[in-house]
């Protein structure tokens, strides 16, 4: 046999044999483990992330419930709450701050409400139905979005995993609004009788809490 012939016998062997298909083996399996190790801790730490933006959602909210002086007073003790426990909380500051997770605008009250009308509408939908009143924030998950080797991306379009997180509680009356009732109802009293239009007109006093 010619060496240039034994040369072929031996890399035709050297092809058919299996060593070293095991670790090619191996490489993919890890792969394939620690890929789906990833997207499992990256689905799991997401769910708790809902869950504390939730709470978030829902102490902005109890801030705008309450009581105030007019409405706006309401809505801006509101946005400083959010921005107390997004920016200004350790604990909470420093999960949306590494760029995994990033909040978008928040929304409260009549804001909040028109966005969800808008986006869940169905025929008989009113605008003024107070419905959704509370606060509401977007969630943009972008720890979901990854690439992993030989299976490709997690994700079509960048920015896909984002979802509303919001809570409805109601809002009290303000004090405006308590005031401007109270006048209202004096007015319609004094007109149920000629008698009731000799009381003066600030001959009664007023007495309300801040926004009841």
């Amino acid at each position: 046999m010619s060496r240039a012939a034994g040369k072929n016998v031996r890399r035709m062997a050297t092809l058919r044999g299996e060593r070293g298909a095991l670790t090619l083996d191996f490489l993919f399996a890890f792969t394939l483990v620690f890929g789906m190790t990833l997207i499992l801790f990256g689905f799991c730490l997401s769910l708790s992330i809902v869950e504390v933006t939730q709470y978030i959602t829902f102490s902005t909210a109890r801030n705008y419930y309450a009581g105030h002086v007019s409405r706006q007073m309401q809505t801006d003790a509101a946005t400083r709450k959010f921005e107390h426990l997004t920016k200004r909380t350790e604990p909470f500051a420093t999960l949306y701050a590494n760029g995994w997770y990033q909040l978008g605008p928040l929304e409260v009250g009549p804001q909040a409400e028109r966005q969800t009308l808008a986006e869940y509408t169905h025929p008989g939908d009113r605008s003024d139905r107070n419905t959704f009143v509370g606060a509401r924030v977007a969630l943009n998950a972008k720890v979901l979005e990854m690439r992993i080797p030989f299976f490709g991306d997690t994700y079509d379009d960048e920015d896909g995993f984002v979802a509303q997180v919001s809570t409805f509680l109601g809002r009290s009356p303000t004090e405006q609004e308590t005031r401007a009732v109270n006048a209202e109802r004096f007015t319609a009293i004094r007109q149920l009788n000629a008698i009731y239009q000799q009381a003066p007109e600030g001959g009664y006093a007023l007495i309300c809490d801040n926004g009841c």
